[in-house]
């Protein structure tokens, strides 16, 4: 019996094949994590035999007529977001293996008052970084929006022409403009990265993982993070699926249990990942402050802060669909009001029409 897997190809992800048993596992698909969504989903959707998958969390919801609830997996210990990451319909799909969030950054040298609201931010004078462009910018819409006390989706359907998404998108617009380099209507990332790191803006809103990057930089020392603005965060996590056409479930199962586990969970601590698992997450030792913060202010979020992003089954068509508009605004091509209009027509024939509200049944009820 040798089981079929799908691995993350990288230095750091590769450090996890020290527990595999050369003998008794087959690695057919090891490659970068884009190649490696792309190959998964085509894999699972022909039903080619596969026994364990890692898979990142926002393919979980598209995948999960695909997957096998994971039933009797050790999940001690994993923080409470990266769980919710891998559960759809009540079902734990995939055990949590890393977990990342995005925080606010700012450089000592150049912000006095670090900010703690998407209000704040606003408020302060620090240049700003943050994705303009691609999915990154449509997750950052839905953080920017819970600071106004509302989502993306009612009841499954999108619910964005509302005066709660004019005028969120309307601050990230006025962020853009005044704060924000000329060019930041078209980044990604990895541009807000690079320009934190080379001193172009003092606030960065980047991804906890970001400190690997950051860490080379030498205004490393004048790096400092922050709890994410507002109530919600974006986050992600890889996690160990085993596919329905697994051939050898009960076997597949076990190897997830052993690379779920905190064992495995250190294994990936100690080549520099974030591990999902508590425990691994906070045992490390003679690292930076940054990285000792950033892992205090992940556990934190896990467990007080919403999940912010499209949480659905088209999820990745809903952000492809819904970017354009947010990336038209931000570069003062379409006025926020009109740009959310054109998303949620975007996302009607994708996910159906918004639901009308109830009509009010008295006086009383239209006054509150």
């Amino acid at each position: 019996m040798v089981l079929r897997i799908a691995l993350v190809a990288s230095p750091a992800h590769d450090q996890i094949c020290r527990l595999f048993d050369p003998d008794r596992v087959d690695v057919v698909v090891h490659a970068d994590l884009p190649t490696l969504r792309r190959r998964v989903r085509t894999m699972l959707a022909v039903g080619e035999p596969l026994d364990v998958v890692c898979v990142h969390s926002s393919d979980i919801p598209s995948l999960s007529r695909h997957l096998l609830p994971l039933d009797g997996i050790d999940v001690h210990g994993v923080l409470p977001m990266a769980l919710q990451l891998c559960t759809w319909s009540g079902q734990l799909m995939a055990a949590p293996r890393t977990f990342d969030t995005r925080l606010l950054w700012t450089r000592s040298d150049m912000v006095a008052d670090v900010p703690t609201t998407w209000a704040g931010l606003e408020d302060g004078g620090a240049s700003l970084g943050f994705a303009g462009r691609n999915p990154d910018v449509a997750q950052l819409f839905t953080e920017v929006l819970a600071e106004h006390q509302a989502g993306v989706l009612d009841r499954g359907r999108p619910a964005l022409a509302t005066p709660e998404s004019v005028a969120a998108l309307a601050r990230m617009v006025r962020l853009a403009r005044h704060r924000g380099p000329l060019d930041l209507p078209v980044w990604i990332d990895d541009d807000v990265e690079n320009a934190f790191a080379a001193g172009r803006v003092g606030v960065g809103v980047m991804w906890a993982s970001a400190w690997g990057r950051l860490s080379r930089s030498v205004f490393a020392d004048r790096m400092k993070v922050h709890a994410p603005l507002g109530p919600a965060c974006a986050a992600r996590s890889l996690a160990w699926a085993v596919p329905r056409a697994s051939l050898h479930v009960n076997e597949a199962k076990d190897l997830v249990n052993t690379l779920a586990s905190l064992s495995g969970q250190l294994y990936d601590n100690a080549a520099g990942l974030l591990p999902a698992n508590l425990d691994a997450l906070i045992a490390v030792e003679g690292v930076s402050e940054p990285d000792l913060k950033r892992r205090e202010l992940l556990e934190d979020a896990s467990q007080h802060r919403r999940l912010g992003g499209f949480r659905h089954q088209f999820a990745g068509a809903v952000e492809q669909a819904v970017w354009p508009p947010l990336h038209a605004a931000l570069s003062g091509d379409l006025h926020p009001g009109d740009a959310v209009h054109a998303m949620q027509q975007a996302c009607e024939p994708l996910l159906g029409k918004a639901r009308p509200k109830a009509a009010p049944r008295s006086i009383a009820d239209m006054v509150a």
